[in-house]
C-alpha cells in the first residue's frame, strides 16, 4: 500500500496514468471550446462595431474600422491555431468534447475569413471604381482648363462630347466587377453621363452649323426665305442649348431619379448627391455660361425678325460688313439688339475667364 500511495505520488503507476489523462483531456477540450468560441465572440464584436460606427465618417471612424477588422483577422487566425492544437490531442485523448467543436469553430473562422478576404477584393473593386471616377473628372478639368487657357472660347462642344464619351466608357469598365451599392451607384452615374453626352453632341452640331453659316453675314441674302433659313439654324441653336441648361439647372433632381430608380439606400443617395454639389462651382459657371449663349441666340433672332419685318427697306453693304436701313425706327432696333448681342459675347468671356480661375483652385 505504501508503494502504491508512493508511486502515485511521484506520477507512476495506473492512477496517475488516469489523472494525467483527465488534465490532458481537459486541456485539449478547452482549446476545442476556445475554438468554437473565438469566431462566434469575432462576429460579435463585427456586428456592435459596425452598429456603433452606422453613420459615422471622418479618419477617426475609418481608422476605428481598420482597427476591428484587424483585431477580428487576428481572432480568427488565433482560431486556427488553436484548433490545430487541439486536434493533436485526439490520438492521446479520443474525439470526445475535441472534434466536434474544433472543426465546428475552424469551419466557421474559415467561412469568416473567407467573406473578409471577397470583401476585401470588392472594396477594392469599388475603391478603383471611385478612384476611376476621380481621374477621368480630373482629366477631363486639366483638359478644358489648358483649352481655356489656349483658346478664350474654350473646348468645342464636338470636343467636350468626345472627352465625355471617352469618360463613359472609362467608368463603364471600371464599374465591370462592382456590386451592391456602388454598382448601383455606376449605374446610375452612367445614365447620367450618357444624357450629358447626348445634350452635349446636339449643342456641338447646332453651333457647328452656325460657325458653317454665320447668320449675321447677309452676302447674297436675295430673297426672304433665306433669312428664314437663318433663323431656323438659330432656333435650333436655342433648342440644343435650352436641353443643356435643362441638364445644368436638373442635374441633382436627375441623379437623385436615377439613383432611386436604382433603388439605392436613402444615405446613400444623401453622400453621392453630396459629391455632385462639391462641383457646384463649375456647374453654375457653366449655367451662366450657356445663359450668354440663349441671350445671344435670342438676340439674333430679334435682327433676323426686324430685318424680315422691313424687307424691301435695307441692304447689306460687303464692304463695310453693315446693314443699311432706310427707316431710323428699325436701324435703332437693329442696333439695340446688337448691342446686346455684344454685350453677351463679352460677359461669356469673363465668365469662362472665371472658369479657368476656379479650374486652377
Amino acid at each position: 500500500m505504501n508503494k502504491a500511495l508512493a508511486d502515485l505520488q511521484a506520477g507512476r503507476g495506473v492512477y496517475a496514468s488516469i489523472v494525467k489523462d483527465k488534465r490532458g483531456t481537459e486541456f485539449y477540450a478547452g482549446l476545442a471550446t476556445a475554438t468554437l468560441t473565438l469566431p462566434l465572440f469575432t462576429g460579435l464584436l463585427c456586428y456592435y462595431a459596425v452598429e456603433a460606427l452606422e453613420g459615422i465618417k471622418g479618419p477617426a471612424a475609418v481608422w476605428v474600422r481598420l482597427g476591428t477588422l484587424a483585431l477580428a483577422a487576428l481572432l480568427l487566425l488565433m482560431t486556427l491555431v488553436l484548433g490545430g492544437i487541439a486536434l493533436s490531442g485526439i490520438p492521446r485523448y479520443g474525439r470526445e468534447r475535441i472534434l466536434g467543436r474544433t472543426l465546428s469553430g475552424m469551419a466557421i473562422s474559415l467561412i469568416f475569413i473567407g467573406f473578409m478576404v471577397a470583401g476585401y477584393g470588392q472594396g477594392l473593386r469599388n475603391h478603383s471604381f471611385l478612384a476611376a471616377l476621380e481621374t477621368s473628372a480630373s482629366k477631363m478639368q486639366a483638359e478644358v482648363k489648358q483649352d481655356l487657357k489656349e483658346n478664350p472660347d474654350g473646348p468645342t462642344a464636338k470636343e467636350q462630347a468626345r472627352r465625355l464619351g471617352r469618360m463613359k466608357e472609362e467608368l463603364a469598365v471600371a464599374a465591370e466587377g462592382t456590386s451592391g451599392d456602388m454598382a448601383l451607384f455606376a449605374k446610375a452615374s452612367g445614365v447620367l453621363l450618357e444624357q450629358m453626352q447626348a445634350a452635349t453632341v446636339h449643342y456641338a452640331k447646332a453651333s457647328q452649323l452656325l460657325k458653317e453659316h454665320p447668320v449675321l453675314q447677309f452676302e447674297g441674302v436675295q430673297r426672304r426665305e433665306q433669312l428664314q433659313d437663318k433663323r431656323e439654324l438659330v432656333r435650333q441653336f436655342l433648342m440644343a442649348n435650352q436641353e443643356l441648361i435643362s441638364w445644368l439647372a436638373n442635374r441633382e433632381t436627375l441623379l437623385r431619379k436615377e439613383l432611386e430608380k436604382q433603388k439605392l439606400p436613402p444615405e446613400k443617395i444623401e453622400s453621392a448627391l453630396n459629391g455632385l454639389r462639391k462641383k457646384n462651382e463649375n456647374f453654375e459657371l457653366s449655367l451662366k455660361i450657356r445663359e450668354q449663349d440663349r441671350l445671344m441666340g435670342s438676340a439674333m433672332l430679334n435682327m433676323l425678325s426686324i430685318l424680315e419685318a422691313n424687307w424691301g427697306n435695307w441692304r447689306y453693304d460687303a464692304q463695310r460688313r453693315k446693314v443699311i436701313f432706310q427707316d431710323h425706327d428699325a436701324l435703332e432696333k437693329y442696333l439695340s439688339d446688337a448691342r446686346q448681342l455684344q454685350e453677351a459675347v463679352q460677359e461669356q468671356k469673363k465668365l469662362q475667364s472665371s472658369f479657368v480661375t476656379v479650374l486652377s483652385s
